[in-house]
């Protein structure tokens, strides 16, 4: 599998892999990344998840998280009224729009 495409880039087409594909590369790095901080991948993968499929979108493709994230924000809380609300997942819905794994290779 090749590289992700970075967030930046609106006019590669690409034929991304499912969440189901590409998830353990997300938790890999994720997992590497955060090691010590005490929390497990299960607390944050909900948020990856949406990010990921927002990524995925090309409503939000090439746009910078700061441009998008008011528009998320709205997406997150019409489908999710309970925990975790925004403000708890923001932080990884921005580190993976920054700077997003790529696919472990198999």
């Amino acid at each position: 599998m090749s590289e992700l495409p970075r967030m930046g880039d609106p006019d590669q087409v690409v034929d991304l892999p499912s969440w189901a594909e590409i998830q353990p590369a997300y938790r890999a790095t994720w997992e590497e990344r955060n090691a010590t901080s005490g929390r497990i991948w299960t607390d944050v993968e909900l948020a990856y998840q949406f990010a990921y499929e927002a990524y995925r979108n090309p409503r939000y493709r090439g746009r910078d998280f700061a441009a998008v994230a008011p528009e998320l924000r709205r997406d997150w809380e019409a489908h999710h009224t309970v925990s975790p609300t925004w403000d708890e997942i923001e932080a990884e819905v921005r580190a993976m729009w920054e700077d997003p794994p790529r696919p472990v290779a198999g």
